[in-house]
């Protein structure tokens, strides 16, 4: 849970920021009662295919892409940080925080999905959703795990449409499938 001082760091600093990078202005940020030039705030960035970036260094060391994702949050306008030992540091998200690889398990009680930063996670049938022809699950976030074309592919012998309408069948249970 953040505190009173991060959450005014979250909700009037990160958005602050985010805006004068896309300004190119130099400026700086408060974190933690210290100050720092807005120029040695290094990005980090989780491109549209799950890849994390620390710069322009894609981030590969899973123990470390684990453990970044696990404190990575979510404030109410939409704006992600991580959050680890009283640290916050703004992460750029170009599409969903999270995506999917592939398919673990499949049955009527929850996806196991193997995340692009190597863990496996739980999420209910009931949260997959199109929208513009692309798969979508909820596991923290309404929405937030974007499904690879492997893991549609795994998904794929489960999945059948009636008068366009798109259903996932499970174990004899039929989940209607969202579509936007």
């Amino acid at each position: 849970m953040l505190n009173k001082s991060k959450m005014v760091l979250v909700n009037v600093f990160i958005p602050i920021v985010a805006e004068l990078k896309k300004q190119k202005k130099n400026s700086i940020i408060i974190q933690n009662e210290r100050v720092f030039p807005m120029d040695s705030i290094i990005p980090i960035t989780i491109s549209r295919d799950g890849t994390w970036y620390y710069g322009s260094s894609e981030m590969f060391r899973q123990d470390i892409l684990a453990l970044l994702a696990k404190h990575l949050e979510k404030d109410s306008q939409g704006n992600y940080f991580i959050n680890y030992k009283d640290q916050i540091h703004p992460v750029a998200v170009e599409h969903t925080p999270y995506v999917a690889k592939s398919i673990k398990n499949i049955d009527s009680r929850e996806l196991l999905l193997q995340l692009t930063d190597s863990r496996i996670v739980g999420v209910s049938p009931q949260t997959l959703f199109f929208q513009n022809n692309v798969p979508y699950a909820t596991f923290r976030w309404k929405h937030d795990t974007r499904l690879s074309r492997q893991a549609l592919w795994d998904l794929g012998d489960y999945l059948q449409e009636k008068t366009g309408k798109f259903f996932l069948l499970l174990d004899g249970k039929t989940y209607p499938l969202e579509t936007n």
